[in-house]
């Protein structure tokens, strides 16, 4: 599954620092589309 975010990377944060935001995202979403599909 892949996300794609409109926001452009904001140059403070380090490559890691984004990478790490990316995943927490991507964790969150996934976490969400299942708790949607537990609910049904």
């Amino acid at each position: 599954m892949q996300f794609h975010f409109k926001e452009t990377r904001p140059w403070e944060l380090s490559d890691d620092d984004w990478i790490e935001n990316i995943r927490r995202l991507e964790w969150l979403a996934e976490k969400g589309i299942l708790g949607v599909k537990e609910k049904k």
